[in-house]
């Protein structure tokens, strides 16, 4: 059956230089889709409310329709690719709220049209959280722990649910399986 969200969503945190947009770049490159199917948002640039229209797009008979390209229009010309959405956290509000439908594989166009995200791998960059997960870290690489230790070093309870819920699908399963391949390759 045909899928309704994106092929896959993630968050890399960490602090500037240590390679998420790079790792976002060879995701695409290592998928067969190619460079140019791998699109960047600089979210700090959409951190004002009228911001939302230069990321959606001008309404039909405003100054600047057709006159930018959106994160529609990139997806129009190239249903597969990678998407990075770089410090989401800077993004304003009204942004944010476009993006959680279509997170969900689906949006509108400033026209009203609907644009299907099925084929898009997102990824999501933020600098914010370092310290939760350079302690987690260190308390990972002390020895070995079982996830239920692992939890106890976040305070977001959905996150928790997440580590404790592990592997849920085939494709998650997979992708664990060749990028443990590749690192010890």
């Amino acid at each position: 059956p045909p899928r309704r969200q994106p092929r896959g969503r993630f968050m890399f945190a960490g602090p500037p230089g240590v390679g998420k947009t790079h790792l976002g770049r060879q995701l695409a490159i290592q998928l067969g889709l190619g460079e140019e199917a791998f699109f960047v948002f600089n979210m700090s640039e959409y951190s004002s409310e009228g911001s939302r229209t230069r990321f959606m797009g001008a309404d039909p008979g405003y100054v600047g329709y057709r006159g930018t390209k959106t994160i529609y229009d990139m997806v129009r010309s190239r249903p597969s690719c990678v998407i990075l959405l770089d410090e989401i956290d800077r993004a304003d509000a009204s942004i944010q709220d476009i993006l959680l439908s279509i997170l969900e594989g689906e949006g509108k166009d400033a026209e009203g049209s609907i644009v299907y995200f099925s084929q898009v791998i997102f990824i999501m960059t933020t600098n914010q959280g370092q310290e939760q997960v350079l302690e987690a870290y260190k308390y990972v690489t002390q020895g070995p722990l079982v996830r239920e230790d692992i939890v106890q070093q976040f305070n977001d309870e959905a996150l928790r649910t997440l580590i404790l819920q592990g592997v849920v699908d085939e494709t998650e399963a997979n992708m664990k399986y060749h990028l443990r391949r590749e690192t010890e390759a």
